[in-house]
């Protein structure tokens, strides 16, 4: 894996990144349908460090 692009965590109230990293961004295809009748269509797929989310 390569990792080659900046991803960052943002906190949720304001939008201010609280947890930067470099991760390994590809393209992936994938819809989730929920009983609500909400479709999400995933695009991308980040893959990172586990030791990032150990500190």
């Amino acid at each position: 894996m390569f990792f080659d692009t900046k991803l960052e965590i943002l906190d949720n109230a304001n939008f201010t990144p609280v947890l930067p990293m470099m991760a390994d961004v590809q393209p992936y295809r994938k819809s989730f349908s929920f009983e609500d009748g909400y479709i999400l269509e995933t695009t991308y797929r980040a893959f990172c460090p586990l030791e990032v989310f150990s500190t």
